[in-house]
């Protein structure tokens, strides 16, 4: 069963690389998010990374933690049995977690010389000790947190399309049964979308023109997105 289930991901992710125009093109005529605030809490968040220039200088900025804080409320974070923790907390936690999260500034996951295995462990470590929700399996929150502040690295994860994906089973992708817990989960989902992101090039996509291709990583984001719509994949239960 698991070899079956590895070989069927290995065909997802081929086929993904192969097609990858298509799918990314996929997503913007059936773009899943209805709500017009994902789309332009988004925009005003992801602008105003790029105009303060590095991630400390934003994690420092309270404008930015406002804008970031009200992204993840739109993004749907606190909605689903955990809770986003008031501002002052979640502004704490992002000014603390600044330091570690400016070492990895300027890093991209489609860089061919990229230390996959040892950026996988830096990210897990701010990842594991980012304390913006009170949940235990910190993954989806945290990485949409950190798309915003590292936007050229973190891919935002989600339960419906990335889970969906990588087959992962709910209990999986919560870190239960697995050895490393969700450290494990997110180490291989990094691994292959780093893979995917050095087979097509995705800052080529990047363009104004299409208001949710906004970094390299939310185009990947978006191509993963469209092909769960267009190949009609099932999330696992």
């Amino acid at each position: 069963m698991e070899t079956s289930r590895k070989s069927r991901i290995e065909q997802r992710v081929l086929s993904l690389i192969a097609n990858f125009a298509h799918y990314a093109n996929w997503y913007d005529e059936h773009v899943p998010f209805d709500r017009p605030e994902q789309l332009g809490s988004h925009l005003r968040t992801i602008r105003r990374r790029f105009d303060l220039k590095t991630a400390a200088a934003a994690a420092a900025n309270p404008d930015f933690r406002q804008s970031l804080y009200g992204t993840l409320q739109s993004w749907g974070i606190g909605q689903r049995g955990s809770r986003l923790l008031s501002r002052a907390e979640f502004d704490m936690a992002i000014i603390s977690a600044g330091p570690a999260i400016a070492k990895l500034d300027g890093v991209a996951i489609d860089d061919s010389l990229l230390d996959v295995d040892a950026v996988a462990a830096q990210l897990w470590a701010i990842i594991r000790t980012l304390h913006i929700v009170d949940n235990k399996a910190p993954l989806v929150p945290c990485s949409k947190a950190l798309h915003h502040l590292l936007p050229d690295l973190v891919v935002p994860t989600d339960r419906a399309y990335t889970r969906t994906f990588f087959g992962l089973h709910a209990p999986e992708f919560q870190g239960h049964g697995r050895p490393g817990g969700q450290r494990s989960v997110f180490t291989k989902i990094f691994c292959e979308l780093v893979r995917i992101a050095r087979a097509t090039n995705p800052q080529s996509y990047v363009s104004a023109a299409m208001p949710w291709r906004t970094s390299r990583t939310k185009v990947l984001d978006n191509a993963l997105v469209g092909f769960c719509m267009a190949e009609g994949l099932q999330r696992p239960s």
